[in-house]
């Protein structure tokens, strides 16, 4: 029986929903590095002396704001993600067997 063997729907939601904070950040990470790459590294100053502090400062700079961004975004993820975890632990008594309301199939 194919259907047996298939995983619900339900269970790649779980897996799209907790694998997406990371995704995110990886993204926000090449973007902020991508926009410093095209408008700031463009205008590093002539002398030796004036480059380190100037990377150093864009370096600081671009990560506050990458921990910014990552930070407002998950605030916007948490309740989702939370809301798809504990409806993973959410049962039902049918018979006298606690089951998943997500998965009837599933004790």
């Amino acid at each position: 029986n194919p259907d047996a063997n298939s995983i619900p729907m339900y269970y790649y939601r779980v897996f799209i929903m907790t694998g997406l904070p990371i995704v995110i950040m990886v993204v926000s990470f090449i973007i902020w590095n991508l926009i410093f790459i095209k408008y700031y590294y463009q205008d590093v100053p002539e002398r030796s002396l004036n480059k380190a502090k100037f990377y150093s400062k864009l370096n600081s700079q671009k990560s506050r704001r990458i921990v910014a961004t990552n930070f407002i975004i998950l605030l916007f993820i948490h309740p989702s993600l939370l809301n798809v975890l504990f409806e993973m632990f959410n049962c039902q008594t049918i018979d006298g067997v606690l089951r998943l309301n997500q998965n009837l199939s599933t004790e």
